[in-house]
């Protein structure tokens, strides 16, 4: 199963992703941010969960950058 991470401050997309993930049989979330990190917090849960997948709303695409 491929790990995933998604970073987004809207909880309905969250919930909406991971559903749709979950239904694929084929990923799953194994972490949420639900805001922009900064670059050491990044790494050390990039690190952690050694994601396949990584998910980032760039509502704010100022904030994402």
């Amino acid at each position: 199963m491929l790990r995933a991470i998604i970073v987004s401050a809207e909880r309905d997309a969250v919930e909406l992703l991971s559903e749709a993930l979950a239904g694929t049989g084929r990923a799953g979330v194994v972490r949420t941010l639900d805001r922009y990190p900064a670059a050491p917090e990044l790494l050390r849960v990039l690190r952690a969960h050694a994601p396949q997948l990584f998910f980032l709303d760039v509502a704010s695409l100022d904030e994402a950058l």
